[in-house]
């Protein structure tokens, strides 16, 4: 039972570790607000993915079929809210000294970051994938045998996922205190910038399968 829990590490790191959005802020903010901060909101997106691995775990043949159905709608819903998360980036004025970071704060940048992880419909596609690769899920998934050691699994993504926005979190903010508000001026639009344009690609994708 143990090694699904480090099978579900190695998964949830396959997932979260690839360059999007989520990276992205979780860089900025820790660049702007400290790691433990980063981290926090890191975990918002860690509980989305473990809301999709237990779904594909314990769905894969009906959970497909819905996405091949209606995954353009998730993609529209989700490159807007990338979009409005981008232009509040941009619109945001980091400073290093006196920045707010309040448990309010942390609660409401995990809400984003799950929000943005939530409506992404590439990630549960991203863990059917592998989830297939790697021999886990289909016809046995509801057996009294393999119903623990999938509970195993699914805990070991969120660990995974966690392990991840950690340490992403902990390297960015070494260097933290290297920085000065212009510089943190210059990653806040960067971030923006592409931010903004994954919410636009996201969005176009989901619209341009209706033509």
């Amino acid at each position: 039972m143990e090694i699904n829990i480090l099978w579900g590490i190695l998964i949830g790191l396959m997932v979260a570790v690839p360059l999007g959005p989520v990276n992205i802020i979780i860089i900025r903010r820790a660049l702007a607000k400290g790691a433990a901060s980063a981290f926090t909101v890191g975990l918002g997106s860690a509980l989305a993915d473990t809301m999709f691995s237990a779904a594909a775990l314990l769905s894969m043949g009906a959970l497909t079929e819905l996405l091949v159905q209606t995954g353009h709608i998730f993609k529209i819903i989700g490159g807007l809210i990338v979009f409005i998360v981008g232009v509040k980036i941009y619109r945001s004025q980091p400073h290093l000294s006196g920045s707010t970071d309040s448990a309010l704060d942390r609660f409401k940048g995990a809400a984003a970051v799950f929000a943005l992880t939530i409506t992404n419909p590439m990630t549960i596609l991203a863990f059917l994938a592998i989830f297939a690769t790697f021999g886990f899920g289909g016809s046995e998934t509801y057996s009294s045998e393999n119903i623990i050691q999938n509970i195993y699994l699914i805990i070991g993504v969120f660990l995974g996922c966690a392990l991840w926005w950690g340490v992403l979190a902990k390297i960015t903010g070494i260097f933290r205190h290297k920085v000065n508000d212009k510089f943190l001026l210059l990653m806040n639009r960067g971030a923006s910038a592409i931010v903004i344009v994954f919410g636009i690609y996201a969005f176009l994708s989901g619209v341009l399968t209706y033509f």
